[in-house]
């Protein structure tokens, strides 16, 4: 530091400042400091500055080992979530063995490791975790409880789950049904242990020891238990195994084993969800949510870290219920060449269904005709198509539904698909209410999930330099905007032509395509202020507040693309992810590709928030059948795939999100696309775009309103009109359309 200062020509306090980020430096002394860093090659040494706080900013993750996917998973979620929150994460393997353990945990100890995550071999050393524990070192126990009152634990309760399932196999006929599991001094093992016992007693049936197998938690073990399970008098047609490294030693066993009338002994592992996965034919697998327990454990031990609460004896217990998901489509006779018809919206969403629709054909025998029209053509389409017989199924933006619903376009799928029970348990109420139901009956499943975000450059944002310019210039921190005056005043920060420090071009993007873009990117405007369109079925739109917020939506054309009024979500992203802009509004299923480094220049330096103002348009689409089709079951079969449960995470990776909760919940799909986490939120604060009925009583289209806000916007941008004269042209037109 003290060469920094000399070459910098600054004090060695000035260059502590500038690393600390401190308000206090100026612009030019920042820029100086960070000229000598990089000519020096210095870097803070982030060890050295925990001294003075007795924080070192280490959790250490104690694992038997990483071949088991669970462990490995359990590893990836804590790492992931140790990142944000400003830690780093250390992997340790003792390979189930106590005296490694202990070990490592000594010298976590002697290191000053902030916290230890521990997924142990020696669950009854109680003695040795207390001292370690007395002496400063927090432990939180993951996955094989510890027990004792100082004692913090983060578990799977997965009794239900195991007994559910061996009441299952038993209810199918099977009655030899074996387990295989670790050693009962692990909870997790003997509470899967318990559940075997207790569904054979439920279901009366007598417990044979031989078919209970307990085994060292490797390969080998397992497969020696699996050879002397098969060589029985009376071998089992069912194995449990409680993970996926018992269940590889037992299916090994059977390949390279088995007699011929084992040939169909079906296997079933507890494992970790892995989309990727192809399971056999005589395989199956009850995921369970290792990664949500890591959670737990992670925010369990920083909560104990922050708060130095040595106190104890907190244990969280993940509950682990069985998931529901809409069957795979059924296999038909393949007689007649069969064929249905969908239409959809060109999009990332129907690209997604395009690449997968040969799972659909291979599955019933059915082909499929797919028709892609833009956006500002598909409503016309529908309504022109969907009577005149040319589609059997149709995508609907979800403004549309009610519509359509009404209209008499839309086949009701209640008597179709009657287990509304299953739909609850797949979706939240929330996606159910929006994408699903009318008058409580079902017209339609979720064909895409996808919520307006504010994305911005987080690299630029955490930068010491532009914190300090900003703070000059403002007098206020640079920091993720919650208003849209905010919004603008950073976008005006960050566009090169007001500030040539800038790195960008720009400092937001816009879409303001008529009419969809401009309605989309001026109501959250609108609703931030207060404004409403219609107010107890008045038009409204004409209010101070909404004369404001589009005030202030044309103020942030100076800070975008001059061909902006023209451009779509599209170009948008291409402008983001070239590093041209700083900030972009863009609904999330089109922001895929900044994660996609072929294309984007910004993989890695993408932050994410709620839109400012924290309301947001409404967005997403459902897939229907047509009440015109003469192909009807057919198309139900079709619609019922879109969502299948076997193609939600290739969907998801693929860019179109089919909004089960195990999706969003995924915490592979958070690592793909960070912003998924964030997405029930921002849902919960989207509103609606909606127009009442006429006086009549008749409905009005969607289009009209659409179409008449979207020219009102433009007609302000291109100044043929100010604000206020737009919007009362537009609040004209609309009580019209209502009269």
């Amino acid at each position: 530091m003290k060469d920094v200062a000399r070459l910098a020509g600054v004090s060695h306090g000035t260059v502590s400042n500038v690393i600390n980020g401190s308000k206090s430096v100026s612009s030019d002394k920042i820029r100086r400091v960070e000229q000598a860093m990089a000519q020096l090659g210095y870097k803070p040494n982030a060890l050295a500055r925990n001294l003075k706080t007795n924080r070192t900013g280490r959790i250490e993750v104690v694992l038997p080992d990483i071949s088991n996917p669970a462990y490995a998973k359990i590893f990836e979620e804590i790492d992931r979530h140790a990142t944000e929150k400003g830690y780093k994460a250390y992997l340790r393997v003792c390979g189930d063995v106590p005296s490694r353990e202990c070990e490592i945990l000594e010298n976590a100890l002697m290191m000053g490791t902030d916290g230890v995550i521990l997924l142990t071999c020696q669950p009854t050393n109680t003695e040795f975790f207390n001292r370690l524990i007395d002496g400063g070192l927090p432990i939180v126990f993951i996955h094989r409880k510890v027990t004792g009152y100082r004692m913090n634990n983060a578990d799977l309760n997965v009794r239900a789950r195991v007994a559910a399932t061996i009441g299952e196999q038993i209810a199918a006929g099977f009655h030899r049904i074996a387990i295989v599991t670790g050693p009962q001094e692990y909870s997790f093992e003997m509470e899967c242990m318990d559940a075997y016992f207790s569904a054979m007693q439920k279901a009366r049936k007598n417990i044979d020891t031989k078919y209970v197998e307990t085994v060292n938690c490797n390969k080998e073990s397992a497969m020696r238990a699996a050879i002397r399970l098969m060589e029985l008098e009376n071998p089992p047609q069912v194995i449990f195994t409680t993970d996926r490294v018992l269940y590889e030693g037992v299916a090994c066993a059977l390949a390279i084993g088995a007699k011929p009338k084992l040939a169909k002994t079906k296997l079933i592992a507890l494992d970790a969800e892995e989309w990727t996965k192809v399971k056999g034919e005589r395989e199956r697998t009850l995921p369970l949510p290792y990664t949500q327990m890591a959670r737990c454990a992670f925010d369990l031990l920083v909560e104990i870290v922050t708060t130095k609460d040595k106190k104890g004896g907190r244990s969280i217990s993940v509950h682990c219920t069985e998931r529901y998901g809409l069957a795979a489509a059924r296999c038909h006779d393949i007689g007649a060449c069969r064929k249905i018809r969908v239409l959809t919206q060109d999009s990332p969403s129907s690209h997604t269904l395009k690449s997968l629709a040969v799972d659909f054909k291979r599955s019933t025998g059915i082909d499929l005709e797919l028709k892609q029209v833009p956006y500002n053509q598909m409503l016309d389409e529908v309504l022109r198509g969907v009577p005149a017989g040319e589609y059997d199924v149709f995508t609907m933006d979800l403004p549309w539904m009610k519509e359509l619903i009404l209209g008499g376009y839309v086949q009701d799928l209640t008597e179709f698909y009657p287990d509304q029970q299953a739909l609850e348990a797949m979706f939240s109420q929330d996606v159910l209410r929006e994408h699903c139901f009318f008058d409580d009956r079902l017209y339609a499943l979720p064909f895409s999930y996808t919520v307006q975000l504010l994305f911005y450059r987080k690299d630029l944002f955490e930068n010491i330099k532009y914190k300090r310019l900003y703070y000059e210039r403002f007098k206020q921190d640079l920091k993720v905007p919650e208003t849209w005056e905010e919004y603008n005043r950073i976008a005006k920060f960050f566009t090169r032509k007001y500030n040539l420090d800038s790195e960008t071009i720009y400092g937001t993007t816009l879409g303001a395509m008529n009419a969809v873009g401009a309605v989309c990117e001026y109501l959250p405007r609108a609703w931030a202020e207060g404004g409403a369109i219609f107010e107890n079925s008045k038009v409204v739109i004409d209010s101070d507040a909404c004369v404001k917020a589009l005030t202030q939506y044309m103020e942030s054309f100076d800070y975008a693309s001059p061909d902006s009024p023209a451009h779509w979500w599209d170009e948008q992203v291409e402008i983001f992810a070239r590093g041209d802009a700083a900030m972009m509004v863009m609904y999330s299923d089109h922001a895929t590709p900044l994660e996609d480094r072929s294309i984007s220049n910004v993989v890695g330096k993408v932050g994410f928030a709620l839109l400012p103002g924290r309301v947001s348009v409404l967005g997403g689409w459902s897939i229907g059948v047509s009440a015109y089709s003469d192909k009807k079951s057919d198309a139900f079969e079709f619609v019922k795939w879109t969502a299948a449960e076997s193609l939600m995470f290739p969907n998801a990776m693929l860019g179109r999100i089919v909004p089960y909760r195990a999706v969003l919940e995924s915490s592979e799909l958070h690592n793909l696309y960070p912003w998924y986490r964030v997405l029930p939120e921002a849902f919960s604060c989207t509103k609606r775009r909606a127009i009442p009925r006429n006086s009549k009583g008749e409905s009005v289209s969607y289009a009209i309103m659409e179409r008449i806000i979207g020219n009102a916007v433009h007609a302000a941008l291109d100044q043929r009109m100010t604000p206020r004269e737009a919007l009362c042209d537009a609040a004209r037109k609309l009580s019209d359309a209502i009269k």
